[in-house]
């Protein structure tokens, strides 16, 4: 299968070349390997992972390693069920740092992906953020529907904030310098109209994930930004009044930027 990437994939390939690989595991804390943030996703999941059949067919869209796919398909086979893991993503580099030879492992853009196949359940974690317009996360929300069965579930750990200001300030610090680069984060109120434009049902939250804790340096162990970076966002951050902010705060050295990960269910939209 070709391997044809959107422009905006390949700008986000570019700003995160410094921790792709066996870096990876290593960004902000471990945050994304965390036991409790694996386990979070399984526990939220429960009532569907109940519902599947005998031998479901999982899509991991956005994988990175696989790992949360990997943890996934060990506790349903602990249920007796026999999982069929398909993982995908844009990066080679991730995709080899899966060692599970049972798992599929596919180079795409799930922008563009058409697999000409359906999954009983697709999970994704902290990537619709990625793409850095409303109308692209509806084009990567649709490449998921149409992967979906009529009675499949997609799940999914949205990177997210309470509030719309924090969410807009939280987009502004990230278009602030080309080296993290454009990201469009989630808010209850929008995730609604995105699915829907999608073909999707309403999203149900089921849990949250912990609160991940961002700070400048870990954005400049990531990224590579600079000092002068770093003051251009406190600048950015103190135009906002502290009680409209809560989650993202300046600090003597840098900022702090707390982010929220609700995990949500939905299915195709009933016609």
């Amino acid at each position: 299968m070709a391997m044809e990437l959107h422009p905006a994939t390949k700008e986000n390939l570019g700003r995160d070349r410094l921790v792709v690989g066996k870096a990876w595991g290593k960004v902000y804390g471990g945050y994304f390997s965390d036991e409790r943030v694996l386990n979070a996703f399984i526990r939220a999941g429960r009532k569907h992972w109940e519902a599947l059949p005998k031998n479901p067919r999982v899509l991991y869209v956005c994988s990175g390693n696989g790992l949360l796919g990997e943890r996934l398909a060990g506790h349903l086979r602990k249920e007796g069920l026999n999982p069929k893991l398909t993982i995908v993503d844009a990066s080679k580099e991730q995709l080899e740092q899966n060692p599970n030879p049972a798992t599929r492992k596919l180079r795409l853009d799930v922008l563009n992906m058409d697999l000409n196949e359906k999954f009983d359940l697709i999970i994704m974690r902290s990537s619709l953020d990625y793409q850095h317009t409303p109308e692209l996360q509806v084009q990567m929300l649709e490449r998921i529907a149409r992967h979906l069965k009529p009675d499949g579930i997609f799940l999914n750990q949205a990177a997210s904030f309470r509030t719309k200001t924090e969410r807009d300030l939280a987009d502004d610090i990230y278009k602030t310098t080309p080296q993290i680069g454009d990201r469009h984060f989630q808010w209850h109120g929008d995730l609604g109209e995105l699915h829907d434009k999608a073909g999707l049902e309403k999203p149900k939250k089921l849990g949250e994930a912990p609160v991940l804790r961002l700070t400048h340096e870990d954005h400049a162990s990531r990224y590579g930004i600079t000092h002068d970076d770093v003051k251009r966002i406190q600048e950015m951050i103190r135009r906002i009044p502290r009680n409209e902010r809560k989650a993202i705060k300046t600090t003597t050295e840098g900022y702090e930027i707390k982010c929220q990960f609700p995990i949500y269910a939905t299915r195709l939209k009933k016609r």
